[in-house]
């Protein structure tokens, strides 16, 4: 099977999201989310029924967030983002920071072995092969600094980065050292932007969600730059 060119997958998540997002505005006007997520009252009973929901599953709880986290590595069915947006709002800050990052841990390890078991021709499905090699031949000479940063910047594949490090001679223990040490960061945010969601600290959301769009951002239009001065380290 082959991997579609980079521009059919690029046109294939748009029309993905577009969809999507006609889907979630179908469902705010003819399913009543709308009404009630504009009333306050209705935020407040959606807070108490999650609340109820996760005291039902008692001390599992955590367990099945963790669980989800790190399928949503491996698997990829909702972005990362969301989870761990979701562990701050389900567990508070710190607690769900952690679980967050269990969870990115275990998927990530999950993702090393299937680079280094299935090998190039499993990650075809997952990248093309002119970036497989661009990332290779980086991690190849500059290592574990590229690594770290490649895990730390916002905008590079981090659950396909999992895999290409896999096909290489990177030992476990320094993959598992810089791919949690790099993620760190970005989980941490997600989780503060998580709880004050769920505390009503929107002015913190704010400021919070704004540093990490543009932060992000920034990554994005200077993905070549970082690339070059990555390519400085020997």
């Amino acid at each position: 099977m082959e991997t579609p060119p980079p521009k059919i997958r690029t046109r294939i998540a748009v029309a993905a999201l577009v969809l999507l997002g006609i889907g979630a505005a179908l469902e705010l006007y003819y399913g009543g989310l709308g009404a009630r997520l504009g009333s306050l009252a209705g935020l407040m009973r959606e807070k108490e029924n999650m609340s109820r929901f996760m005291e039902s599953l008692g001390p599992s709880a955590p367990f099945y967030f963790i669980g989800i986290q790190a399928a949503q590595v491996v698997l990829a069915p909702i972005p990362g983002e969301a989870t761990g947006f979701a562990g701050g709002y389900l567990f508070g800050i710190f607690p769900g920071f952690i679980f967050a990052t269990l969870g990115l841990t275990i998927g990530s390890v999950i993702n090393f072995f299937l680079g280094r078991f299935f090998g190039r021709k499993y990650l075809k499905f997952f990248i093309s092969e002119k970036s497989l090699e661009k990332f290779r031949d980086l991690l190849r000479r500059q290592g574990v600094v590229a690594g770290f940063l490649l895990f730390l910047i916002p905008g590079f594949p981090k659950d396909v980065l999992c895999l290409i490090v896999g096909l290489g001679s990177m030992p476990l223990t320094v993959f598992l050292v810089i791919s949690t040490l790099g993620r760190m960061p970005g989980t941490l945010l997600l989780a503060i932007q998580g709880a004050s969601v769920y505390e009503a600290h929107y002015t913190l959301f704010a400021i919070v969600a704004g540093v990490t769009v543009l932060i992000g951002a920034a990554a994005a239009l200077n993905k070549k730059r970082i690339y070059k001065f990555l390519e400085r380290f020997k």
